[in-house]
């Protein structure tokens, strides 16, 4: 992807409203599958619920919730889609740089414990391609710990958010399945993955 694609979709995200928390958010999938992946993602805010239990379906539109402060909320349900470009190497063993991406569709449940913190879990799809693969490979993902921080209290940083999630991607993945019968790299039976995201939350500035 050129530079001005990049910049044109890191502003997309950027400019859309944001009525709950990190909406738009840069990601890291750490060491997986042989290939490290960085991408971009959304989570679009299906419903919300307040500390009163008040109901705000479709919360992510903004004139429904504009009255909703970020500290009134108590639950959120997201829908998210992440898209993932490899960087470096493939494996370990053998030189491969060819490209790896994969899209990340997922249903998110967050509970808004206190001002700086969400708790939360999720479940999904995740779809991997790339230059050489004989296939598409398809796998579920499971997200039992999801947590989002606000490590700021005050000033124009306060709409930074920090996510830190803990998943099992299921069934494994193989070289040959990657269009690579050389490397040795085999996951059998799924495989946890840490992954690191850093989001902007508009609401915060109210």
């Amino acid at each position: 992807m050129t530079t001005l694609k990049w910049l044109v979709l890191l502003l997309a995200f950027v400019l859309l409203p944001s009525p709950a928390r990190a909406d738009g958010f840069f990601d890291w999938l750490e060491k997986w599958s042989g290939s490290k992946m960085f991408g971009v993602g959304y989570d679009a805010h299906l419903f919300c619920a307040s500390n009163e239990g008040r109901r705000y379906p479709l919360c992510q539109r903004l004139l429904t919730t504009r009255d909703l402060r970020s500290d009134d909320i108590r639950h959120v349900v997201d829908a998210r889609v992440a898209y993932y470009f490899k960087y470096g190497d493939r494996f370990h063993d053998v030189p491969d740089d060819r490209a790896v991406n994969a899209l990340k569709l997922m249903g998110m449940y967050h509970y808004h414990v206190v001002p700086w913190l969400d708790l939360g879990a999720g479940a999904g799809l995740l779809r991997v391609n790339g230059d050489g693969f004989p296939k598409p490979l398809n796998r579920a993902i499971l997200t039992p710990l999801s947590l989002f921080i606000a490590p700021i209290k005050s000033g124009p940083l306060r709409v930074l958010t920090i996510r830190t999630e803990t998943s099992f991607i299921t069934k494994g993945f193989t070289g040959a399945q990657f269009g690579n019968t050389r490397t040795t790299f085999n996951t059998y039976g799924g495989e946890w993955n840490q992954s690191v995201g850093v989001g902007i939350e508009f609401l915060r500035l109210k």
